[in-house]
């Protein structure tokens, strides 16, 4: 049996609702080599600002929040194989899905959002793919599910579920052009019902706070990040939907 060790918030008021990030790669045992184990559950936390999940902003405009954090044992798009049904898959689907169901219960949540970026992202996309309209809504941030691995029969799923994507259109990581890009054109063509995108150009620092500052995951003094980065905008909340003019927590909340 698979095992998990996780993180979970508890917000101070009862809430119906709960959200559960998916961390990438570099937070699980096949990430950073010497960083981590898949041992600790700090890691999926302090990988990404997801402590902000259990701030004030998020938990006042969710009106209270679980946050589910559980960290892969390995990396989440483990079990994938090279053809087109074997690689839409991982082999945590149905384990992640019984922690999830766990915490539902104990909880006694209603409405589960499933976010995670990279890594997550997949993992985000194979739990949307599996368990379709069981969750309440999906956040896929640079998502890491190959277009040309998800058949018709699953984009019309999909296009059914209520998700707001986001990436960076300069993602060196993982090419939008081979991943988000085509899924989105099939999915629109599919007539997708609630279906939300957020993707600037480049991955730019909204605080102000590291511009005219150089460290290791900028690539310039004014405050423009790594493309793969776009999970900043998520926990910043300053992703906005191109078409609608949401941003992804408010429409999260309304979910």
């Amino acid at each position: 049996a698979i095992s998990y060790n996780y993180a979970l918030y508890t917000p101070a008021a009862e809430t119906k609702t709960m959200v559960v990030w998916l961390h990438g790669q570099g937070e699980g045992a096949s990430g950073l080599e010497g960083y981590t184990d898949g041992t600790d559950a700090r890691i999926p936390i302090l990988g990404a600002e997801v402590t902000a999940l259990a701030g004030d902003d998020f938990q006042s405009m969710m009106g209270g929040a679980y946050v589910l954090a559980p960290q892969s044992p390995s990396v989440w798009m483990d079990g994938g194989s090279g053809d087109i049904e074997g690689l839409a898959y991982s082999i945590y689907t149905e384990s992640l899905h019984d922690l999830i169901t766990m915490v539902k219960e104990q909880t006694g949540v209603e409405m589960i959002i499933i976010a995670g970026c990279s890594n997550g992202g997949y993992m985000t996309m194979i739990m949307a793919i599996n368990y379709g309209a069981e969750y309440t809504a999906y956040v896929p941030v640079c998502e890491a599910l190959k277009d040309e691995f998800i058949t018709d029969e699953k984009i019309e799923a999909l296009a059914k579920l209520p998700m707001f994507f986001i990436y960076s259109q300069d993602d060196g990581t993982v090419d939008p052009t081979l991943y988000e890009i085509p899924t989105l054109a099939r999915l629109q063509a599919a007539n997708a019902e609630n279906l939300h995108v957020f993707a600037p150009e480049h991955v730019f620092d909204t605080t102000g706070r590291f511009t005219n500052v150089k460290i290791w995951f900028q690539n310039e003094l004014d405050g423009t990040y790594m493309g793969h980065w776009s999970w900043i905008y998520f926990f910043n909340n300053t992703a906005v939907c191109e078409t609608s003019g949401e941003t992804v927590w408010s429409w999260m909340a309304e979910q």
